[in-house]
């Protein structure tokens, strides 16, 4: 089997001579109309409207920065829908369209990015831990081409738990995480690091770590299947949008919830939309959602359209955290929430 990561880069460097000629012409024709800016747009997730509200907060950031979509900016959209096999060869695809950013929505995206480009700047609305996944070398200096948002999502995973615990007694813990790709030798695997943290968190609190494999489609069957046999006492999955790829019934996402829901297992999570809007038990994160930091990213690409080097921007990092408790879903399962929980809940869900 021919290795798709050498296949991409040298289609990307076929494409590039195509690319520097056309750029040439513009050149020697000054009369040309000025080209609106070209930005890429890389996600693992399924196809979204134009209209979605973190879409429509991307382009009020870049309007804040004086860019008008169609007007001074274009953007290319690519979606790897639950596939993330795909990441690579829709990078490469970017690039060829011209893209001088990419705009990417996950560690692993940001991966496959690199993989394909040392020099078109990346910026990353939402990475689990960038250092860890090899893509940056610190967050306040990042260096080479990518900057952006990071959800320090390991550093969480010990809070996560101490709030699970106050509401029921684990010692088995199942851990949902799709499997990502390894883009290179040079890049750890994603999944892997996700896992060595939570088994890192659990460890000092008694709490083993069951964590089947998931395919990098998103089918959660055997795995939940694995659950069962295992007898786990509660669930944490990690945020992805692998999860809600798929028709309605078929969602990863909504499966893993009927699972724990059946067999009343305390569900958590990281980011508040998981409580709120899929009945998680609790989560506790970034208290940023999607549409904010696609708000916010907005900022990191019209700078570096103005002239800024991606490896000189610090990544951005969660300042404030929430915990989300759904009372509603606590109450199905037969769990009372503590109220020294309650009092700690910028949210509860009744």
């Amino acid at each position: 089997m021919r290795d798709p990561v050498l296949m991409s880069r040298r289609l990307l460097l076929k494409s590039a001579a195509g690319a520097v000629l056309a750029t040439a012409c513009r050149t020697a024709n000054p009369s040309a109309p000025k080209r609106p800016r070209q930005i890429g747009y890389l996600s693992t997730g399924p196809r979204l409207p134009a209209d979605h509200p973190a879409y429509v907060a991307f382009r009020d950031g870049m309007r804040a920065e004086s860019f008008v979509e169609d007007t001074n900016y274009e953007m290319t959209y690519r979606y790897c829908e639950g596939d993330p096999d795909r990441a690579v060869p829709l990078a490469v695809d970017l690039v060829y369209a011209g893209a001088e950013v990419l705009v990417v929505t996950s560690t692993g995206a940001t991966q496959a990015a690199r993989v394909v480009t040392p020099n078109v700047p990346i910026v990353m609305i939402a990475s689990h831990d960038p250092i860890d996944a090899g893509v940056i070398k610190e967050l306040v200096k990042p260096g080479e081409n990518v900057t952006g948002q990071s959800l320090a999502g390991a550093t969480l995973m010990p809070k996560q738990l101490d709030y699970l615990l106050q509401l029921a007694p684990v010692r088995r813990l199942g851990y949902l995480s799709p499997t990502f790709p390894t883009y290179a030798q040079a890049y750890p695997s994603v999944t892997d690091a996700f896992e060595r943290s939570m088994r890192a968190a659990g460890k000092p609190l008694g709490i083993e770590v069951i964590s089947p494999k998931v395919p990098k489609t998103g089918d959660v069957g055997q795995a939940l299947a694995t659950l069962a046999a295992e007898s786990v006492d509660a669930l944490f999955v990690i945020e992805s949008p692998t999860w809600f790829t798929g028709a309605v019934s078929q969602k990863p996402i909504n499966q893993i919830v009927d699972f724990a829901t059946r067999r009343r297992l305390p569900l958590i999570g990281a980011q508040r939309m998981y409580a709120a809007d899929q009945g998680f038990l609790l989560t506790y994160g970034d208290v940023r959602s999607a549409v904010d930091m696609h708000r916010s990213v907005a900022r990191y690409v019209a700078r570096i359209l103005r002239g800024e080097r991606p490896g000189d921007l610090a990544v951005d990092v969660p300042k404030f955290w929430e915990l989300v408790v759904n009372a509603k879903t606590a109450s199905a399962i037969g769990l009372d929430v503590p109220q020294p929980v309650i009092a700690e809940a910028a949210l509860v869900i009744h």
